[in-house]
């Protein structure tokens, strides 16, 4: 799952996407943390929808029922770790 939120985090980086033809600058990124709470979620709580902002609000991710009639905000703290065993 490290894997699969690396990978997520790669996928979105900022810089400049195209959309109907423009460029478009990106603010904003999807962090690892963010990535597994948002797929926990999703995979254990099949009636909500996880939705994640297009521009830095303070908010994290936000999380609706199926009909979009219900919602949530959630921040993800995540904290970094070094990997002792890779320092010189």
């Amino acid at each position: 799952m490290i894997e699969a939120a690396a990978k997520a985090q790669s996928r979105w980086r900022y810089g400049t996407i195209e959309l109907d033809g423009k460029p478009v600058e990106v603010d904003t990124a999807i962090h690892a943390g963010e990535y597994l709470v948002a797929s926990h979620i999703e995979q254990h709580y099949k009636r909500v929808n996880v939705w994640i902002p297009s521009r830095d609000t303070g908010v994290d991710l936000l999380i609706s029922d199926s009909r979009s009639q219900q919602t949530l905000r959630a921040s993800i703290k995540t904290k970094q770790h070094e990997d002792p065993i890779s320092q010189d």
